[in-house]
């Protein structure tokens, strides 16, 4: 006896049969495939959040700040997760997480920048 994996009923038929009908099976995939995207979706905000928040905290109250990489990873900071990046006319390239920024300057120094937000 078997019993559906979506609502519990008693499933009828086949031996190895899983959901008690269609609709179960579709809403048990359904519910697994929302949740697993989520999950994901969460997961990049929450790390694109603790950049946000690593890099305010380096850079205070200054409008730019130099910073050792070492320092940001150590405080678990995520290079590859930017929001949005900018070339300059120079081909100085900013990364940024929402409205701070940064770029590299050296192997091992980063220049932390506050974006100006316009409206």
């Amino acid at each position: 006896m078997s019993y559906c994996l979506h609502c519990g009923r008693h499933v009828k038929g086949r031996s190895d049969k899983k959901y008690c009908s269609l609709k179960c099976k579709n809403a048990f995939f359904y519910e697994k495939y929302k949740s697993t995207k989520h999950s994901v979706i969460e997961s990049v905000n929450n790390q694109l959040w603790r950049n946000r928040q690593i890099l305010h905290r380096f850079i205070g109250t200054s409008e730019a700040e130099t910073v050792a990489k070492y320092d940001l990873l150590h405080a678990g900071f995520n290079f590859s997760l930017i929001t949005n990046y900018k070339i300059k006319d120079n081909r100085e390239c900013y990364h940024y997480v929402y409205d701070y920024g940064w770029m590299y300057l050296r192997e091992r120094d980063v220049l932390i920048v506050k974006k100006l937000v316009t409206v």
